[in-house]
């Protein structure tokens, strides 16, 4: 997916100049590294939510040795 969005970035640098002509300047730049920022979060709390957690025994008596 990154290696797909890399690639339509840089057609798009090289083929439709006028198209990312706002992030050639400071202000450009900055907004662009916030908006790769929050893609980034997002990523990461998708990885986060997709962690799949075991749940706690239902019939495991306290303090019992559990064993798979």
């Amino acid at each position: 997916m990154i290696t797909i969005a890399a690639v339509i970035a840089t057609a798009m640098a090289v083929g439709a100049r006028q198209y990312v002509e706002p992030y050639r300047s400071t202000t450009g730049q900055v907004v662009l590294l916030i908006v790769l920022g929050l893609i980034a979060a997002g990523l990461a709390w998708l990885r986060s939510a997709s962690i799949l957690r075991e749940p706690a025994r239902l019939l495991a008596r306290p303090g019992a040795e559990v064993r798979p």
